[in-house]
C-alpha cells in the first residue's frame, strides 16, 4: 500500500522518523487485532471495552505547531498499557472548553469527545 506523507510527516515531527511500517488492509490483520484496530469507534471505547476498564492517559511530549496541538501518549488501563500513539489536533475546530479540555491532558481524547457530545468521525 502507498505511504501517506501526512503521517510520515507527523512521525518526523515526534522524532520517530527511524520508524519502519507497512500499511495493510484491514482483512490481513489477524484477530483479535482487527477488532481493535480497524473500525470506525474511537479508540478510548473501544480499548475500555476490549480490556474492561477505564482508559487512563500518560503524556510523554506534547506540543504546538500552528493551529494543532501535538502529544505522544500511552493510554492504559490500570498499569497495563494498552496503546502507544501519536496524535495531531486541529484545536481551530473546536470551542474553546473542548481544547483546553484536551490540552490539560487528563483524559484520553475519545473519552472528551463522548463526554462532549460532539459529533466525529474516528478512524483508528
Amino acid at each position: 500500500m502507498e505511504e501517506k506523507n501526512e503521517f510520515r510527516d507527523l512521525l518526523v515531527h515526534k522524532h520517530l522518523h527511524d520508524l519502519s511500517f507497512l500499511w495493510v488492509k484491514p482483512d490481513e490483520v489477524e484477530q483479535p487485532y482487527r477488532d481493535l484496530l480497524c473500525h470506525e469507534n474511537d479508540m478510548t471505547s473501544t480499548l475500555s471495552d476490549f480490556h474492561g476498564g477505564e482508559v487512563e492517559l500518560q503524556i510523554f511530549e506534547e506540543g504546538f505547531d500552528s493551529d494543532c496541538y501535538f502529544r505522544e501518549v500511552l493510554l492504559k488501563v490500570g498499569a497495563k498499557p494498552v496503546e502507544y500513539g501519536v496524535i495531531r489536533i486541529f484545536l481551530g475546530n473546536l470551542s474553546q472548553e473542548l481544547g483546553s479540555a484536551i490540552t490539560e491532558g487528563r483524559k484520553p481524547l475519545g473519552a472528551i469527545l463522548n463526554e462532549s457530545g460532539l459529533g466525529y468521525v474516528s478512524r483508528p
